[in-house]
Protein backbone atom coordinates (compact mmCIF):
# COMPACT_ATOMS: atom_id res chain seq x y z
CA UNK A 1 0.00 0.00 0.00
CA UNK A 2 1.71 3.57 -1.02
CA UNK A 3 3.01 5.49 1.55
CA UNK A 4 0.69 8.37 1.53
CA UNK A 5 -2.37 6.19 0.91
CA UNK A 6 -3.85 8.04 4.82
CA UNK A 7 -3.66 11.80 2.65
CA UNK A 8 -4.74 10.62 -0.58
CA UNK A 9 -7.90 9.48 1.60
CA UNK A 10 -8.17 12.44 3.18
CA UNK A 11 -8.33 14.24 0.20
CA UNK A 12 -11.68 13.22 -0.62
CA UNK A 13 -13.26 15.47 2.23
CA UNK A 14 -14.23 19.22 1.83
CA UNK A 15 -12.65 21.63 4.23
CA UNK A 16 -15.45 21.58 6.85
CA UNK A 17 -14.51 18.30 7.74
CA UNK A 18 -11.23 18.97 7.81
CA UNK A 19 -11.71 22.12 10.44
CA UNK A 20 -13.67 19.14 12.08
CA UNK A 21 -10.73 16.33 11.88
CA UNK A 22 -8.28 19.30 13.39
CA UNK A 23 -10.08 20.53 16.29
CA UNK A 24 -10.52 16.72 17.30
CA UNK A 25 -6.41 15.96 17.13
CA UNK A 26 -6.76 18.49 19.37
CA UNK A 27 -8.54 17.54 21.70
CA UNK A 28 -6.96 13.73 21.47
CA UNK A 29 -3.78 15.29 21.98
CA UNK A 30 -4.83 17.12 24.70
CA UNK A 31 -6.57 13.68 26.75
CA UNK A 32 -2.98 11.96 25.59
CA UNK A 33 -1.49 14.77 27.69
CA UNK A 34 -3.16 14.88 30.59
CA UNK A 35 -3.55 11.31 31.08
CA UNK A 36 -0.07 10.22 29.73
CA UNK A 37 -0.71 8.63 27.16
CA UNK A 38 -3.90 7.01 28.67
CA UNK A 39 -2.11 5.73 31.53
CA UNK A 40 -4.12 7.72 34.10
CA UNK A 41 -7.27 7.70 32.00
CA UNK A 42 -9.46 6.24 34.72
CA UNK A 43 -7.97 8.04 37.66
CA UNK A 44 -10.68 10.18 38.42
CA UNK A 45 -13.35 7.56 37.27
CA UNK A 46 -16.12 6.70 39.72
CA UNK A 47 -16.26 3.28 41.01
CA UNK A 48 -19.11 1.34 40.05
CA UNK A 49 -20.71 -2.24 39.75
CA UNK A 50 -19.91 -4.74 37.14
CA UNK A 51 -22.33 -8.09 38.69
CA UNK A 52 -23.80 -8.66 34.99
CA UNK A 53 -23.80 -12.62 34.78
CA UNK A 54 -23.50 -14.74 31.15
CA UNK A 55 -27.15 -15.18 31.57
CA UNK A 56 -28.24 -12.11 31.89
CA UNK A 57 -26.07 -11.36 28.56
CA UNK A 58 -27.97 -14.30 26.60
CA UNK A 59 -31.21 -12.84 27.51
CA UNK A 60 -30.84 -9.59 25.84
CA UNK A 61 -29.14 -11.24 23.55
CA UNK A 62 -31.85 -13.70 22.65
CA UNK A 63 -34.41 -10.41 22.77
CA UNK A 64 -32.36 -9.09 20.44
CA UNK A 65 -32.47 -11.47 17.27
CA UNK A 66 -36.42 -11.69 18.38
CA UNK A 67 -36.72 -8.30 17.54
CA UNK A 68 -34.83 -8.22 13.90
CA UNK A 69 -36.71 -11.16 13.33
CA UNK A 70 -39.66 -10.37 13.77
CA UNK A 71 -39.09 -6.98 11.80
CA UNK A 72 -37.86 -8.88 8.78
CA UNK A 73 -41.02 -10.76 8.92
CA UNK A 74 -43.14 -7.87 9.42
CA UNK A 75 -41.26 -6.34 6.01
CA UNK A 76 -41.90 -9.16 4.15
CA UNK A 77 -40.86 -9.86 0.79
CA UNK A 78 -38.42 -7.31 -0.59
CA UNK A 79 -40.01 -7.35 -4.17
CA UNK A 80 -43.00 -6.32 -2.90
CA UNK A 81 -41.76 -3.78 -1.04
CA UNK A 82 -43.87 -0.45 -0.25
CA UNK A 83 -44.37 2.49 2.58
CA UNK A 84 -47.07 0.04 4.15
CA UNK A 85 -44.92 -2.83 5.20
CA UNK A 86 -41.42 -0.19 5.67
CA UNK A 87 -43.93 1.11 8.44
CA UNK A 88 -44.95 -2.30 9.97
CA UNK A 89 -41.22 -2.88 9.53
CA UNK A 90 -40.39 0.57 11.95
CA UNK A 91 -43.28 0.14 14.19
CA UNK A 92 -42.18 -3.48 15.05
CA UNK A 93 -38.82 -2.66 15.30
CA UNK A 94 -40.21 0.36 17.55
CA UNK A 95 -41.46 -1.69 20.06
CA UNK A 96 -38.67 -4.26 20.07
CA UNK A 97 -36.11 -1.68 21.03
CA UNK A 98 -38.65 -0.21 23.46
CA UNK A 99 -39.16 -3.69 25.71
CA UNK A 100 -35.65 -5.08 25.05
CA UNK A 101 -34.67 -1.56 26.81
CA UNK A 102 -37.64 -2.27 29.22
CA UNK A 103 -35.72 -5.78 30.24
CA UNK A 104 -32.28 -4.40 30.78
CA UNK A 105 -33.62 -1.84 32.81
CA UNK A 106 -35.59 -4.57 35.05
CA UNK A 107 -32.52 -6.49 35.28
CA UNK A 108 -30.57 -3.77 36.40
CA UNK A 109 -32.93 -2.34 38.58
CA UNK A 110 -33.14 -5.68 40.76
CA UNK A 111 -29.90 -6.73 40.44
CA UNK A 112 -27.48 -3.59 40.89
CA UNK A 113 -27.25 -2.95 44.81
CA UNK A 114 -27.50 0.78 43.97
CA UNK A 115 -30.31 -0.49 41.50
CA UNK A 116 -30.78 1.81 38.17
CA UNK A 117 -27.83 4.69 39.77
CA UNK A 118 -25.77 1.14 40.55
CA UNK A 119 -26.44 0.55 36.78
CA UNK A 120 -24.53 4.07 35.75
CA UNK A 121 -28.26 5.66 34.89
CA UNK A 122 -28.52 8.93 36.39
CA UNK A 123 -30.40 12.09 35.59
CA UNK A 124 -28.54 14.77 37.61
CA UNK A 125 -27.22 17.41 36.33
CA UNK A 126 -28.77 17.03 32.81
CA UNK A 127 -27.47 20.25 31.09
CA UNK A 128 -23.71 19.71 32.13
CA UNK A 129 -23.97 16.03 30.53
CA UNK A 130 -25.34 17.31 27.83
CA UNK A 131 -22.53 20.17 27.41
CA UNK A 132 -20.09 17.13 27.93
CA UNK A 133 -21.85 14.95 25.39
CA UNK A 134 -21.49 17.89 22.53
CA UNK A 135 -17.95 17.75 23.42
CA UNK A 136 -17.77 14.11 23.29
CA UNK A 137 -19.13 14.03 19.85
CA UNK A 138 -16.89 16.82 18.48
CA UNK A 139 -13.57 15.07 18.93
CA UNK A 140 -15.37 11.36 18.00
CA UNK A 141 -17.03 12.25 15.06
CA UNK A 142 -13.71 14.16 13.73
CA UNK A 143 -12.04 10.45 14.42
CA UNK A 144 -14.87 8.98 12.72
CA UNK A 145 -14.38 11.06 9.47
CA UNK A 146 -10.50 9.94 9.74
CA UNK A 147 -11.64 6.46 9.90
CA UNK A 148 -14.03 6.93 7.29
CA UNK A 149 -11.47 8.41 4.75
CA UNK A 150 -9.30 5.49 5.35
CA UNK A 151 -12.12 3.22 4.70
CA UNK A 152 -13.06 5.01 1.30
CA UNK A 153 -9.41 5.01 -0.06
CA UNK A 154 -8.73 1.29 0.72
CA UNK A 155 -12.58 0.37 -0.90
CA UNK A 156 -11.39 2.48 -3.76
CA UNK A 157 -8.20 0.34 -4.47
CA UNK A 158 -10.28 -2.60 -3.93
CA UNK A 159 -12.89 -1.53 -6.56
CA UNK A 160 -15.55 -0.57 -3.80
CA UNK A 161 -15.21 3.29 -4.73
CA UNK A 162 -18.83 3.81 -2.75
CA UNK A 163 -19.43 2.94 0.49
CA UNK A 164 -22.91 2.04 1.44
CA UNK A 165 -25.36 4.31 3.03
CA UNK A 166 -27.40 2.76 6.08
CA UNK A 167 -30.67 1.77 5.31
CA UNK A 168 -32.52 4.64 7.30
CA UNK A 169 -30.12 7.13 5.68
CA UNK A 170 -31.08 5.22 2.15
CA UNK A 171 -34.76 4.99 2.91
CA UNK A 172 -34.65 8.89 3.61
CA UNK A 173 -33.77 10.01 0.14
CA UNK A 174 -36.62 8.05 -0.91
CA UNK A 175 -38.70 10.94 0.01
CA UNK A 176 -41.07 9.04 2.74
CA UNK A 177 -44.64 10.27 3.30
CA UNK A 178 -44.53 11.74 6.54
CA UNK A 179 -45.98 8.83 8.63
CA UNK A 180 -42.71 7.20 6.99
CA UNK A 181 -40.70 9.94 7.60
CA UNK A 182 -41.58 10.34 11.50
CA UNK A 183 -41.04 6.48 12.24
CA UNK A 184 -37.95 6.74 10.28
CA UNK A 185 -36.62 9.51 12.40
CA UNK A 186 -37.96 8.73 15.76
CA UNK A 187 -35.82 5.45 16.20
CA UNK A 188 -32.04 6.09 15.09
CA UNK A 189 -32.69 9.59 17.11
CA UNK A 190 -34.38 8.44 19.92
CA UNK A 191 -35.24 4.98 20.39
CA UNK A 192 -32.16 3.30 18.89
CA UNK A 193 -29.62 4.97 21.18
CA UNK A 194 -31.47 4.29 24.39
CA UNK A 195 -31.97 0.54 23.55
CA UNK A 196 -28.27 -0.26 22.22
CA UNK A 197 -26.37 2.15 24.93
CA UNK A 198 -28.69 -0.35 27.53
CA UNK A 199 -27.68 -3.20 25.89
CA UNK A 200 -24.08 -2.58 24.19
CA UNK A 201 -22.29 -0.01 27.05
CA UNK A 202 -24.71 -0.64 30.10
CA UNK A 203 -24.56 -4.67 29.83
CA UNK A 204 -21.85 -5.86 27.91
CA UNK A 205 -19.21 -3.04 28.32
CA UNK A 206 -20.41 -4.17 32.37
CA UNK A 207 -20.49 -7.81 31.68
CA UNK A 208 -16.71 -7.94 30.24
CA UNK A 209 -14.90 -5.45 32.22
CA UNK A 210 -16.40 -7.82 35.44
CA UNK A 211 -15.41 -10.60 33.62
CA UNK A 212 -11.39 -9.68 32.59
CA UNK A 213 -11.49 -8.00 36.71
CA UNK A 214 -12.30 -11.29 38.21
CA UNK A 215 -9.65 -13.00 35.66
CA UNK A 216 -6.76 -10.21 36.40
CA UNK A 217 -7.65 -10.43 40.74
CA UNK A 218 -8.75 -13.83 41.03
CA UNK A 219 -8.38 -13.70 44.43
CA UNK A 220 -10.45 -10.41 45.01
CA UNK A 221 -13.37 -11.45 47.40
CA UNK A 222 -12.27 -13.88 49.49
CA UNK A 223 -12.41 -12.07 52.39
CA UNK A 224 -15.76 -10.23 51.39
CA UNK A 225 -19.58 -11.55 50.93
CA UNK A 226 -19.50 -11.62 47.21
CA UNK A 227 -17.18 -11.94 44.87
CA UNK A 228 -19.16 -10.33 41.65
CA UNK A 229 -19.22 -7.18 43.83
CA UNK A 230 -16.07 -5.56 42.54
CA UNK A 231 -17.65 -1.95 43.54
CA UNK A 232 -15.64 -2.48 46.42
CA UNK A 233 -12.39 -2.31 45.40
CA UNK A 234 -10.74 0.85 45.42
CA UNK A 235 -8.84 0.75 42.31
CA UNK A 236 -9.63 -0.96 38.99
CA UNK A 237 -7.03 -1.97 37.15
CA UNK A 238 -7.17 0.15 33.45
CA UNK A 239 -6.22 -2.72 31.09
CA UNK A 240 -9.85 -4.54 32.34
CA UNK A 241 -11.88 -1.40 31.59
CA UNK A 242 -10.01 -1.18 28.13
CA UNK A 243 -10.24 -4.65 27.62
CA UNK A 244 -14.20 -4.35 28.17
CA UNK A 245 -14.42 -1.05 25.86
CA UNK A 246 -12.25 -2.88 23.15
CA UNK A 247 -14.22 -6.09 23.11
CA UNK A 248 -17.80 -4.09 23.42
CA UNK A 249 -16.79 -1.60 20.70
CA UNK A 250 -15.93 -4.75 18.08
CA UNK A 251 -19.27 -6.36 18.67
CA UNK A 252 -21.23 -2.62 18.64
CA UNK A 253 -19.16 -2.19 15.18
CA UNK A 254 -20.09 -5.69 13.37
CA UNK A 255 -23.55 -5.75 14.48
CA UNK A 256 -23.85 -2.28 12.78
CA UNK A 257 -23.82 -2.04 8.43
CA UNK A 258 -21.40 -4.03 6.34
CA UNK A 259 -17.49 -4.05 6.56
CA UNK A 260 -17.44 -0.60 5.30
CA UNK A 261 -19.14 0.97 8.19
CA UNK A 262 -16.92 -0.99 10.96
CA UNK A 263 -13.75 1.20 11.33
CA UNK A 264 -16.08 4.28 11.60
CA UNK A 265 -18.63 2.23 14.13
CA UNK A 266 -15.74 1.23 16.15
CA UNK A 267 -14.06 4.52 16.48
CA UNK A 268 -17.82 5.56 17.51
CA UNK A 269 -17.94 2.25 20.38
CA UNK A 270 -14.91 2.76 21.81
CA UNK A 271 -15.62 6.81 22.10
CA UNK A 272 -18.96 5.81 24.05
CA UNK A 273 -17.53 3.05 26.03
CA UNK A 274 -14.74 5.19 27.56
CA UNK A 275 -17.48 8.00 28.04
CA UNK A 276 -19.37 5.32 30.13
CA UNK A 277 -16.32 4.29 31.96
CA UNK A 278 -15.04 7.96 32.66
CA UNK A 279 -18.22 8.94 33.90
CA UNK A 280 -19.56 6.51 34.94
CA UNK A 281 -22.82 7.96 33.39
CA UNK A 282 -25.02 5.95 30.68
CA UNK A 283 -26.89 8.93 29.32
CA UNK A 284 -23.32 10.46 28.44
CA UNK A 285 -23.05 7.65 25.68
CA UNK A 286 -27.12 7.91 24.80
CA UNK A 287 -26.65 11.10 24.58
CA UNK A 288 -23.29 11.26 22.11
CA UNK A 289 -24.96 7.92 20.12
CA UNK A 290 -28.31 10.04 19.31
CA UNK A 291 -26.26 13.19 18.60
CA UNK A 292 -24.66 11.11 16.11
CA UNK A 293 -27.87 9.58 14.09
CA UNK A 294 -29.42 13.01 14.18
CA UNK A 295 -26.12 14.77 12.85
CA UNK A 296 -26.31 11.73 10.22
CA UNK A 297 -30.44 12.32 9.49
CA UNK A 298 -30.49 15.90 9.34
CA UNK A 299 -26.95 15.85 6.72
CA UNK A 300 -29.01 13.40 4.86
CA UNK A 301 -32.31 15.33 4.86
CA UNK A 302 -30.79 18.69 4.17
CA UNK A 303 -28.36 17.46 1.21
CA UNK A 304 -31.44 15.11 -0.41
CA UNK A 305 -34.77 16.25 0.39
CA UNK A 306 -34.51 20.11 0.96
Amino acid sequence: MPQWFFLRGLFKLDIIEYIWIAVSLIILFIWFRQTQWARRAFEAAPIREYPVEIVEVLLAAFCYVCMNLLAIKALGNERDWNWDRQNRFGIVLLCGQLIIAAVILVMARFHFKQGLRGFGLTFRQLGKTFLLAVLYSVAIFGLMFIALAVTLYISDAFGYPDIQKHSFLELLEKRPPLTSMVILIVSPALVAPLMEELLFRGLLQTFFIGLFIRRRLPTFGSEHDDITDVSITPTIPGQCRWAGIFFTAVLFAVFHGNWQHWPALFVLGIGLGYAFERHGNLLLPIMVHSLFNVFSLTMTISTKLL
